[in-house]
């Protein structure tokens, strides 16, 4: 991240580059990960419980997301609207990242039900959606490098 000259980054992106619409899209994903996983962890913390484990001994994946998923998608879109070099970095390398995300958690669903033991409709449709979603903003993006 460090090699990329960022006092000329942002004049090799065109200025059609749908910048608000990108950026919209990384705080839906934002959102969406909270939601998703503050709605497992928060309501048992609130009734005294212990949240379910289910078949992981940690919530690694969620911390992970939590602690830093969310905050880099929220960033990157601040600072892509922002026009900042660091916000065409971060957005570029984030898009990536969520369709590498999308992909993994859409074949884990589609593998779960497979195998006869299929994971909720509410977290495999919002991933495909995210996956094609960020499939356009990639493509939308390398269209609009110089």
């Amino acid at each position: 991240m460090m090699s990329f000259d960022l006092t000329t980054l942002s004049q090799h992106f065109s200025e059609r580059l749908p910048r608000g619409w990108i950026a919209g899209l990384l705080f839906v994903i934002g959102g969406f990960l909270s939601l998703a996983w503050l709605g497992k962890v928060v309501p048992p913390l609130m009734q005294n419980l212990t949240p379910a484990l289910e078949n992981t001994t940690t919530f690694v994946i969620q911390a992970m997301d939590l602690g830093l998923i969310v905050p880099l998608a929220v960033l990157a879109g601040v600072l892509l609207l922002r026009r900042s070099a660091w916000g065409y970095l971060l957005a570029s390398v984030f898009v990536m990242k969520a369709i590498a995300l999308g992909l993994a958690v859409s074949a884990m669903c589609i593998n779960m039900t497979l195998a006869g033991t299929p994971d909720s409709l509410a977290i495999m449709v919002p991933f495909l959606a995210i996956t094609v979603a960020n499939l356009f903003a990639a493509v939308s993006l390398l269209k609009n490098v110089e």
